[in-house]
Order: structure tokens, then sequence, then C-alpha cells
């Protein structure tokens, strides 16, 4: 088995935006058969899953992601498990106890599989060296891989020799006026990237399975468009706005119960000067009984939010997401769907929902689309909160033991 540079750079884009022409991997069937990425509805794009984010997020490089997903072709493993065996040799031969539970910690269900067959394993090189010079920056016989080399069997053991792997289900392709048929469980969403789509307006909706991290502008259809609905077009088809939109709308709801708590999105005096486009905004939840609990970031909630609806954000990690946020909240205040208040009479400096917005949230178009078919999205919104809530409160003040009288 050959693979060129093409095979390497679909896998980077798969990593990257979440899904590339089916055609490209076309050699690497193991992906689909463990799961790592499933055909869309139309068969021609292969679109990366939540297992495929996980090994991602399991390695430290990207460069190392790709030879994992690599190591999953049968004539790739058994090349790599002759080397990562005759490494176990060398290791007990030389009586290094310690390096050797390194190893076989590092290989996970692969170990048991490397130990039954030592006798086989050997140096030689493979046919593979092209690309494991890519990936490796070495060829995988020499010493200096085979750190990489047990990271990368290891991550994928449990899926390959622990048999955890399974086809994934293709969801259905994204909608930017359907939230009901966007927000499903396995679905991934692409980090905050104001570059995604580039700067101009774009007039139709492309065809993919993956939630955009792009906020660039949306023109509806010539057919739909109406000046004064602009903004829930553009709302409704961009995810982070959509869920940042949501988060202000529940809150408005929320606090228009008067007797069930609130939700408030504070900003820290001290950074009063980066009010339209903050570092970090901290959520403040009420308790019905007037307590009021610091959760934490808007950041930590919208992961929260994810986690509950079963999205996976398809990055290599979530820190920082409270600064990508940034640039995303600056033009939802610019487009008058958030609103900045400085803060008078005792209140914290604090975003809401714009009374604009509000109000289109209301009429026809926000009626049925972003209010009644995202009102999972909503309900998630609220309980998260109220739990996260909880938890807060129990971590500050912790259910005391029972306490007995001593008797003589």
């Amino acid at each position: 088995m050959s693979f060129t540079p093409a095979v390497l750079d679909a896998l980077k884009q798969l990593l990257t935006l979440g899904e590339v022409s089916q055609a490209k991997l076309a050699d690497l069937p193991t992906g689909t058969t463990l799961g790592l990425w499933t055909p869309s509805a139309d068969q021609q794009r292969a679109v990366a899953t939540p297992a495929l984010v996980r090994l991602l997020r399991t390695l430290p490089t990207s460069a190392e992601a790709i030879a994992a997903i690599l190591s999953c072709e049968p004539e790739i493993r058994q090349a790599w498990q002759r080397i990562a065996s005759a490494r176990l040799q060398e290791l007990g031969q030389q009586r290094d106890a310690a390096g050797l539970c390194d190893a076989i910690s590092a290989l996970g269900f692969c170990a048991t599989k490397l130990l039954e067959t030592l006798p086989q394993g050997n140096l030689d090189a493979t046919p593979f060296a092209a690309f494991e010079r890519n990936l490796f920056e070495v060829p995988a016989e020499q010493a200096i891989a085979t750190p990489k080399l047990y990271r990368v069997l290891g991550a994928t053991a449990a899926l390959v020799e622990g048999r955890q792997g399974k086809p994934g289900t293709p969801l259905p392709n994204v909608d930017p006026l359907n939230p009901a048929q966007n927000w499903l469980k396995g679905r991934l969403m692409q980090p905050p990237r104001a570059e995604m789509d580039g700067n101009a307006p774009q007039k139709q909706w492309r065809t993919t399975s993956i939630l955009s991290g792009s906020w660039a502008d949306y023109t509806p259809p010539d057919t739909e468009e109406r000046p004064e609905l602009a903004e829930m077009y553009w709302v409704l088809a961009r995810p982070w706005c959509f869920l940042l939109a949501q988060i202000v709308f529940t809150q408005e709801a929320w606090a228009a119960e008067r007797i069930s708590g609130e939700l408030a999105l504070e900003l820290d005096p001290s950074n009063g000067s980066l009010a339209y486009r903050p570092p970090q905004i901290s959520v403040v939840i009420t308790s019905p009984e007037g307590n009021e609990i610091l959760c934490g970031s808007l950041g930590e909630l919208l992961l929260r939010v994810l986690q509950q609806l079963g999205v996976e954000l398809l990055t290599p990690s979530v820190e920082g997401i409270d600064a990508q946020l940034a640039p995303v909240i600056e033009v939802l205040i610019q487009r008058q769907v958030w609103q900045f208040n400085p803060g008078a009479g005792g209140y914290r400096p604090h975003y809401t929902i714009h009374p604009i917005f509000s109000d289109t949230c209301y009429r026809a178009l926000g009626s049925k689309y972003f209010n009644r078919l995202a009102s999972p999205v909503t309900a998630t919104i609220r309980s998260t909160s109220e739990q996260w809530a909880k938890e807060r409160q129990m971590t500050a003040h912790p259910p005391q033991a029972p306490r007995f009288a001593m008797t003589s």
C-alpha cells in the first residue's frame, strides 16, 4: 500500500475543517469502519466524528493524530507493531524495568498484542518511510521515533485491539434555518474563526455536515430577503452567533419569570475599556432564594451546554475559548443582537439582549426558527446554568456529616 502527499493533506483538512471529499480518503477504509469519520448523506464527503476529536486531543500534535489515523490501516499497523516489539525486546534485554513500564503504559491495549509477538519484532525499514519522515521527522525504525510510535499505537489501541471502534451514524446536512436539525448529538462544531468564509457576504449556504466557526455576513436568498430580518437570518446561519444569541434570549426569558432566579453576564470593571471585545465574561446565577453564585466564565458555560447537547468542538484543546469569543461578541454588539450596560445604581457592568433583536425573536421568522425550533437549545442553556449553580453551591457549602451525641 502506498500513499501520496494528497492523502496527508486530506487528513489535515479533515482534522481542521471536519470534512473532506470522500474520494480523497478512499485508500483509508478503516477510518469509516472504526467510526473516525462517516460518509455524508450524499456519500460525497467524509465527515469527522467525536471519536476523531477524542483521538486528536489524546495526542500532542496534529502530525501524531494523522499518524494515529494511518496506524489503523492493517498493513501500516503491522509494520509499526513489528518495530515497537523490537523496541520492547531491547528494553527487556537492557533490564530497563522503568522504561518497559512506561512503554507498556503508553501502548495500552496494544501492549498485550506486542508482548505476544515479541519474536517477530525487528528494526527493518518499512515501505512507508516517506510519510514517516513527514509525521515523525525520521523513519519509524529510528530510535528517536519510538516515543511517538508508542503514543500513536496506544491512542488507537482501544479502537483496534480493544475492538471499541464501530461505524458512526451519518447526520443530516446543516440547515441555516433549522436549529432542530443542526444541534444534534454527534455533530461537530468548528472553533470561532473570522476567516473561515472570507469577508464577502455569502448568498448560498455551502453544503456541510459541520457547524461552521465563521461569523461572516450572510445574505439570504433574494426571494426571502427582507432588510428588517437580516440580523435574524445572520444569527440563524452562524452557529456561534446563534448560540450566543440564545444565551441572552434565555437570560431575558428567565428574568421575566421574576420568581425563579436569573442569569447575569457580568464584566469585571477593570476591563471596562474592553467592554465591546471582552477578554472574559463572568456568569452569575441568582437562585430563587436570592443568592448570587459566581459560576465561572461564559466560555465554560458554552462548553457545558455543548456537552449536554452532544456537540463536540473540533479543536485539539478547548483552552482559550473565552478569548476566541471576544471578536464574536464585538460583532453581536455592533449588529444590535447583544447590548452592553455599563452598570449604574448598584449594578455591575453586564450584557443583555438588544431590545431590537428581542422584538425580532417574537415575530414570524424568529418565532418559528429561533424560538420554537431552537427550544431544546434554550432549555439546555437554562438547565445547564441551574445545575452549574447547584454544583458551585455544593462546593462552597458541602453537606455536613450528621453529628451524634456521645453516650457514656
